[in-house]
């Protein structure tokens, strides 16, 4: 039961950051230009992880998409919609149920 107890409190945790990351995201777009002379490069349409995102995915049960890059170092990314926000995880090898598929 305690088990039960920590992972619903780590899972509303994760919900809280990742609404915090939706609501930074939403203020960098808002306001990455200064004037016509000063400004950001513009962030995308996704939010990017470093690291985690399988176990996000598996914390709140969420749907871990994988798509092939064009890209030597980094020819995987894995991505999912929280919040109307994409979050997205660039990796040189597969991850989740993915890598696991590939040992069969």
């Amino acid at each position: 039961m305690e088990n039960l107890n920590f992972v619903t409190l780590e899972a509303a945790m994760a919900r809280d950051w990742l609404g915090c990351q939706i609501k930074t995201r939403a203020m960098q777009k808002a306001s990455f230009t200064f004037n016509e002379s000063v400004a950001l490069i513009p962030p995308d349409d996704g939010i990017h992880m470093n690291c985690g995102i399988v176990y996000i995915t598996d914390l709140l049960g969420l749907e871990m998409e994988e798509k092939a890059r064009d890209d030597a170092w980094y020819p995987w990314e894995y991505s999912f919609v929280y919040g109307g926000a994409r979050f997205y995880q660039i990796s040189d090898e597969r991850l989740g149920k993915y890598a696991e598929a590939a040992d069969i």
